[in-house]
């Protein structure tokens, strides 16, 4: 679900917290493995992970936790991309 300028959102229906960050931590690999092998085009990605038991009445508040969280990721990469300059 696109949310707004480049922002998407992943919902991810019956699954428990384990298996939502299991399948975070391969995408975080798979990126990680496809920029070691296309230096010349990197994807560049700031990413967050949020999760509720329910959707319902939490909806509002977990997307303001993802979004929290990637806005801290992607100052961290700023942060990173600076020292490394």
């Amino acid at each position: 679900m696109r949310t707004g300028g480049d922002e998407f959102v992943v919902i991810i229906k019956n699954k428990s917290y384990l298996e939502v960050e299991g399948l975070y931590v391969k995408l975080q690999i798979a990126i990680k493995h496809y920029n070691e092998n296309n230096r010349s085009m990197t994807i560049e990605i700031s990413t967050a992970i949020a999760y509720s038991e329910t959707s319902l009445n939490t909806m509002g508040y977990t997307l303001d936790l993802a979004y929290s969280d990637m806005y801290r990721n992607k100052r961290q990469r700023k942060l990173i991309e600076c020292e490394s300059d």
